[in-house]
Order: C-alpha cells, then sequence, then structure tokens
C-alpha cells in the first residue's frame, strides 16, 4: 500500500472543527482530501491529548546499544596501535551482521575523547632512572628558590645524524597525551655526534664536541677547558657553584676521582663547588 502524504496542521484543525460541526468521517476526508481512517485518527487522538500536533518523532534507532559502545571502546584501548582496518574486522567478529560503517565507528569512539594522534618522540628513560629522577626532585623542592640562582647546569646530548621522519599513530584520548606507554622511545646510537654544554641564569656558555666516549677523565678534561670561559660568559667572574647532570654511579666515581678536586682547584672552585647529583 502506498503510504499517504502527512497533513498538515491547516488540515488537521479543518478536520476536527468538521467533525465537531456533525459530519461524518467519510464526509470529511472527502472535504479535506484524506483516508477515513486517517481523519478518524487525528479526533480520537485530540480527545485523548487535547492537541492536534504531530508527536516528536523518536529517530533513527541506534545501531547498536550501550553496552555495544562499551564493546567497541574495549576493542580500541586492546588495540592502541593497530590500524583502523584490524580493529574493524575484531568489531565485525563482535557484531556479526551489523556490517558498522567506518563513519559510524569513528562516531562511537569520537565521542569518547578516542582519535588517532601522533606518538611523542621522548628519550627513553627506564623505570628505575625515573623513580631517582622523582626522588631527586622531592628531595630539592624545599630548597629556596633564590639558591638556583648560582647554580650552572651541565650535560652532554647526543643528537642522530639520521633523519627518522616515520610517523607512528595511537588511539588515545587528549588527557593521555603524556601517558609514556604511547610514546615513541628515542634511544642513542647510528650515525651521530655528542656535545656538551651548561646554562645559567643568565644564559648560556660554551658548547663542546665531544670527539670521543666521555668517562671521568674525558669530562674532567672538558670541565678544564670549557667550565671556565662559560662561568665568565653567565656570571662574569669564577666562584659559581655548579651542577653536573650525571647519572648517580657517574657522579659517585667522578667524585671519588683523584683528579678531580685536583682540577676543581685549578679552576679556583676550591670552597665553592657543589655537584647536585641529578638522574
Amino acid at each position: 500500500m502506498v503510504k499517504s502524504r502527512e497533513l498538515g496542521e491547516s488540515e488537521r484543525a479543518a478536520i476536527y472543527y468538521l467533525r465537531v460541526a456533525g459530519h461524518s468521517f467519510a464526509e470529511i476526508a472527502k472535504k479535506v482530501g484524506c483516508m477515513k481512517s486517517t481523519a478518524y485518527r487525528i479526533v480520537q487522538k485530540h480527545e485523548k491529548t487535547g492537541s492536534l500536533l504531530r508527536a516528536k518523532r523518536s529517530g533513527r534507532p541506534k545501531v547498536i546499544s550501550h553496552r555495544g559502545e562499551r564493546i567497541v571502546r574495549r576493542i580500541f584501548k586492546k588495540s592502541r596501535f593497530a590500524k583502523f582496518n584490524e580493529i574493524k574486522d575484531e568489531i565485525d567478529k563482535s557484531f556479526p551482521g551489523k556490517n558498522l560503517s567506518k563513519r559510524t565507528i569513528m562516531r562511537l569512539v569520537s565521542k569518547h575523547g578516542i582519535k588517532s594522534r601522533i606518538r611523542k618522540h621522548k628519550p627513553y628513560i627506564s623505570k628505575i632512572n625515573r623513580t631517582y629522577r622523582m626522588q631527586w626532585a622531592k628531595t630539592m623542592e624545599e630548597w629556596p628558590s633564590s639558591y638556583w640562582d648560582d647554580v650552572i647546569f651541565s650535560d652532554e646530548c647526543r643528537f642522530s645524524l639520521v633523519n627518522d621522519s616515520g610517523v607512528q599513530r595511537v588511539w588515545r584520548t587528549a588527557c593521555e597525551a603524556d601517558n609514556p606507554e604511547f610514546f615513541v622511545p628515542a634511544f642513542a646510537g647510528g650515525v651521530s655526534v655528542m656535545v656538551w654544554g651548561c646554562i645559567g641564569p643568565n644564559g648560556v656558555g660554551n658548547l663542546a664536541l665531544c670527539e670521543r666516549s666521555v668517562n671521568s677523565d674525558y669530562y674532567i678534561q672538558i670541565l678544564k677547558e670549557n667550565l671556565p670561559e662559560s662561568i665568565r660568559k653567565i656570571y662574569g667572574n669564577e666562584n659559581q657553584p655548579f651542577s653536573s647532570n650525571k647519572t648517580m654511579l657517574h657522579a659517585t666515581k667522578l667524585l671519588k676521582h683523584a683528579n678531580f678536586s685536583k682540577a676543581m682547584e685549578s679552576l679556583h672552585f676550591h670552597g665553592h663547588l657543589k655537584v647536585l647529583t641529578s638522574i
């Protein structure tokens, strides 16, 4: 049967007032141009609800239930680094016969803030070193901020000469941006150069190229050649505390090194040197 057209508000009002005037449903249907059953339903609705307006439609039913949405979300969280087509295959297995479209799936997960985002590149830090860094930060938390105005920080850093432009993506929410599980760990190695540098509250010091692996002896040599000039650049004098960003083991060995104290004395650091062991 062909579906009849939908009546407007004026036609619905006409049906009601013709019925009030005593016309039969057959006469009303002929005058308005609708089916007799349609005229009857409109009058019955007014008697029950007191309104001639059309009821608000509920809209198209959802493809999957709220429980189904939770299942889709769990699949995405279980497959953080998988490609979309791989995830869709897993979803299709969980909902046989549904054949959810890409648009529907993306709309479901976007509602919960899950999107495909580029993974952050962060230097790899082991779990034990993360613990040491947190302990060091908590130790220094109570120190006055003015103390750091007289400290120079130094570190060595390795730079890769190979450009790795590969982009990796992860399915995550915005609040998971700093979750280490979703980082791309950056490891030292390959074709690279290492440099030593230092910074202070008033500027930066020398940037020295490390021509070989840095051990205790070579580190002292770097300090002898670069630290005095760096301090003059930053402070204008040579009597400033010094913070070396070495590992706990390296710093301990360095402090015990027989030549270290002599080297610092030759640099006029006697009585002023502070090596802050930061991880």
